[in-house]
C-alpha cells in the first residue's frame, strides 16, 4: 500500500483516488452559484456591487482577466499550459508533451 504524502494528506477531503508521481496537474472546477441564474447574479452583485454591469461584454473581459493572469503566473513559474477540449481526453494529449 502507498503511504500517503502531505501534499494528499493535506488536501484529502478535496482529493477523489491518487497519483503516483507529480509531473501534471489537472484542475476541474466547479461553481455551485454559477448552476444557476439566481446563484450567478447573487455572486455578480457580490463581486460588482450591482447588477448593471452584468453584461457580455462585462463577463468576457472577466474571463479575459483571468486568463490572463493564469498565463503569467505559469510562465513566471515556469509552469507549461495545455490547453484542452471539453471531452478530449487529457491524459493521451499530455504524454506528447512528457
Amino acid at each position: 500500500m502507498l503511504q500517503i504524502d502531505e501534499f494528499s494528506s493535506y488536501h484529502e477531503e478535496l482529493l477523489e483516488g491518487r497519483y503516483d508521481c507529480m509531473d501534471r496537474l489537472v484542475l476541474n472546477g466547479y461553481f455551485p452559484l454559477g448552476q444557476q441564474g439566481g446563484g450567478f447574479r447573487s455572486w455578480w452583485r457580490k463581486l460588482t456591487g450591482s447588477e448593471k454591469t452584468l453584461d457580455d461584454a462585462h463577463l468576457q473581459r472577466l474571463a479575459g482577466r483571468f486568463s490572463r493572469r493564469v498565463h503569467a503566473w505559469a510562465k513566471k513559474q515556469t509552469v507549461a499550459l495545455i490547453h484542452c477540449a471539453a471531452g478530449q481526453r487529457m491524459h493521451e494529449s499530455n504524454e506528447k508533451h512528457a
